[in-house]
C-alpha cells in the first residue's frame, strides 16, 4: 500500500465532503453526541460552498491510495492547521503523521513560527503527539449546539 500525496483540487471537493461527513459520523462519534455530529457533518454539505471553496486558498493536501482518497489537511496563510481528516477505515495506518509533516514542512519553508489548530475531543491525542500543547478548551456554539475543542499550538 502506497501511499502519495497531492495538492487539493476543485475536483476533489465532493470527495472530501463525504470523507469529512463519514469520519465525522464513525470516528468522531465517540466523543460527540447525536445531534452533535448532525450540526457538525449534516446529511446536506455543498462542495461548492464557500468554507469547501476555501481549501483551494489555503496549503492543502489530499493523500491517496491507487485513486481513492484517503485523507486530507490543509494549512491557512496563519498557521491555522484547519481540516485535517483521514478516511475512517485507514486511521492508525500513519496517514495522518504523513498530512501532517507535509504541512509542517510547508510552514517552515513559509517562514512560519507556529501552528495552530483546534482539535476535537477525537483529534487531540494525534496532535499532542505532533507536539502541539493545548492552549484553552473552546466551547463553539453553532445554531443551539455547543461542540467543545481544544486550542493547540506548536512552535516551530
Amino acid at each position: 500500500m502506497t501511499v502519495k500525496l497531492r495538492n487539493c483540487q476543485e475536483s476533489d471537493l465532493p470527495f472530501l465532503v463525504e470523507l469529512f461527513r463519514r469520519t465525522v459520523w464513525t470516528i468522531n462519534a465517540k466523543d460527540y453526541t447525536q445531534e452533535q455530529l448532525e450540526i457538525w457533518a449534516p446529511d446536506s454539505i455543498d462542495p461548492k460552498s464557500e468554507w469547501w471553496l476555501s481549501l483551494l486558498r489555503t496549503t492543502c493536501f489530499v493523500a491517496f491510495i491507487n485513486r481513492e482518497i484517503v485523507g486530507f489537511a490543509n494549512l491557512t496563510k496563519v498557521g491555522l492547521v484547519d481540516f485535517f481528516f483521514v478516511h475512517h477505515r485507514h486511521i492508525g495506518e500513519g496517514i495522518g503523521k504523513m498530512l501532517y509533516q507535509a504541512l509542517e514542512k510547508e510552514a517552515r519553508q513559509m517562514g512560519m513560527q507556529k501552528l495552530t489548530a483546534e482539535a476535537s475531543l477525537t483529534a487531540l491525542p494525534f496532535f499532542e503527539k505532533q507536539g502541539f500543547q493545548k492552549i484553552k478548551k473552546q466551547s463553539k456554539q453553532k445554531q443551539h449546539v455547543v461542540l467543545t475543542n481544544f486550542l493547540m499550538g506548536k512552535d516551530l
